[in-house]
């Protein structure tokens, strides 16, 4: 199993927390374990009750199919508490990839409010990073459409009271004070500068200096950390004729 965070233009592995068991083979090690332990316990019990005791089990490639599909849902009960921990600040969808009949089970273990009903039913493992990427994205981007959309009206309608702005030092000074809740990038833009968080100063440079940083960058970093939403998209898609645009919580 592996969970891949991505934008219309990029896909990247996220690591799942360390506890987190990636296959069903995982699970089943634990329940052998857990077995033997057990097994040992019932074996002592009846030596000592002058009788013997055998403790066996059974592979999980040997279970029928009612007691293969409870495993396969004990591993993905794991599996969501890893996602969910990861995931449980965020507002970002989540796309299953799987076979057909694994991704209902999967969704009976999922309370990651944010899972999109429509999964890609395939083998991930089939499919390249490139090809993954691409027929996710297609699921997904109905879902990014209607809130972009949602998210241009704000700006339209609040641009003109303070709770909007395209100026790149409002904009970044919201967003390091968690005030952003839908930022606008252009992708092909970059604005060069520096931001003094102690005195919130910024200097904008005409290119890059070797103590500036994108603030770009820096405005879309500070968003996501505060559960806002960053949407990185082309010139003609942005709300206003400017490299960045915002709208404000407050």
């Amino acid at each position: 199993m592996k969970l891949y965070q991505g934008s219309h233009f990029s896909i990247s592995e996220l690591q799942l927390p360390y506890n987190t068991p990636l296959s069903l083979e995982e699970v089943a090690q634990y329940d052998e374990v857990e077995k033997t332990l057990t097994g040992t316990a019932a074996t002592a019990e009846g030596r000592a009750g002058g009788h013997s005791t055998i403790y066996h089990g059974h592979g999980v490639g040997s279970l029928d199919d009612a007691v293969h599909k409870e495993k396969i849902l004990k591993f993905f009960h794991m599996l969501n508490r890893g996602v969910f921990n990861l995931l449980k600040d965020e507002t970002s969808p989540l796309v299953l990839a799987g076979v057909e009949f694994l991704i209902p089970i999967y969704k009976k273990a999922n309370t990651y409010s944010h899972l999109i009903e429509k999964g890609l039913d395939t083998n991930p493992e089939y499919l390249s990073l490139n090809e993954l990427h691409k027929r996710s994205w297609q699921i997904i981007e109905p879902v990014f459409t209607e809130k972009q959309k949602k998210a241009v009206s704000l700006y339209e309608r609040f641009s003109g009271n303070g709770r909007a702005s395209s100026n790149l030092e409002d904009v970044v000074k919201a967003a390091f004070s968690r005030r952003i809740e839908s930022l606008f990038l252009n992708h092909k833009e970059q604005r060069w500068g520096t931001f003094n968080p102690e005195n919130e100063e910024i200097k904008v440079y005409s290119n890059n200096q070797p103590d500036s940083e994108d603030l770009l960058d820096f405005a879309a970093v500070h968003t996501l950390l505060n559960n806002g939403i960053v949407y990185v998209v082309e010139k003609e898609e942005m709300p206003c004729d400017k490299a960045v645009a915002a709208v404000f919580r407050y």
